[in-house]
């Protein structure tokens, strides 16, 4: 078993490197899963959420002293609106069973989004940042992933490609118009999406040093060539895992 999360805001290029990745694994028979990513690349938000709907609430029924932690945490956030505050639970929830999953499957698994991005969500849409109290139930509950890439990208590339994705302007794979998130940011809240991003980062960092558990890679994602190179070294890190499991 192996869980790789990918962190990094929208328009970062996660989604289209874990998607390159995962072709050239299978070409060289590394088999990966994903779990949920035939709920999350849905097309239809309505159809997208009905479907998080049964794994959320049997994680919720089968965790419910877990989530009672994580739903206190979430209100102590002071997230701006309620509509913001439920879509956040709801998101921490669906994401869990996700994690969740992942630790009973003995292959590879990539989550696209993870629990540090659920962090990031919760934090963005906050007055207050507050990371200690959730941060602390991620660790007690086991939610870290075994492997994180940090993926960055320039401030004018990812207001570029969000615009252009939004637009429909960017041919892409992903479902039309990305996350709602991702609409949502703009040239007033860019600054902010990259602060908290910073301190997701530093708190990840800091992890790494603590735990042996976890390890942590960065990679910047601005160009065509930056997609192949990070393609190759991500591809070339799974390799080495998996020779050293054999």
């Amino acid at each position: 078993m192996l869980i790789i999360e990918f962190v990094g805001l929208p328009g970062s290029g996660k989604s289209t490197i874990v998607n390159q990745v995962v072709k050239k694994c299978r070409e060289i028979e590394i088999d990966i899963v994903q779990p949920g990513s035939e709920i999350i690349n849905e097309t239809s938000r309505v159809i997208r959420n009905i479907k998080k709907l049964n794994p959320s609430l049997k994680y919720l029924i089968d965790n419910q002293k877990q989530s009672y932690e994580f739903i206190k945490g979430i209100r102590k956030n002071n997230i701006k609106s309620i509509r913001d505050h439920y879509k956040m639970i709801y998101y921490y929830i669906f994401i869990a069973s996700m994690i969740h999953k992942a630790k009973v499957c003995p292959k590879i698994n990539f989550l696209d989004e993870g629990m540090f991005q659920v962090l990031w969500a919760i934090n963005f849409l906050s007055k207050d940042n507050n990371w200690t109290y959730l941060l602390e139930k991620v660790v007690r509950y086991d939610l870290l992933p075994d492997i994180i890439f940090l993926v960055e990208a320039d401030k004018e590339e990812v207001f570029d490609r969000l615009d252009k994705r939004n637009s429909g302007k960017l041919v892409t794979n992903l479902k039309k118009g990305g996350s709602e998130l991702e609409r949502r940011l703009n040239s007033k809240n860019l600054n902010k999406a990259y602060g908290v991003y910073a301190e997701a980062k530093r708190n990840i960092l800091s992890l790494s040093e603590k735990t042996e558990k976890l390890e942590v890679f960065q990679i910047t994602n601005n160009e065509i060539d930056d997609l192949n190179e990070n393609v190759e070294k991500i591809k070339q890190i799974i390799m080495h895992h998996v020779n050293k499991n054999i």
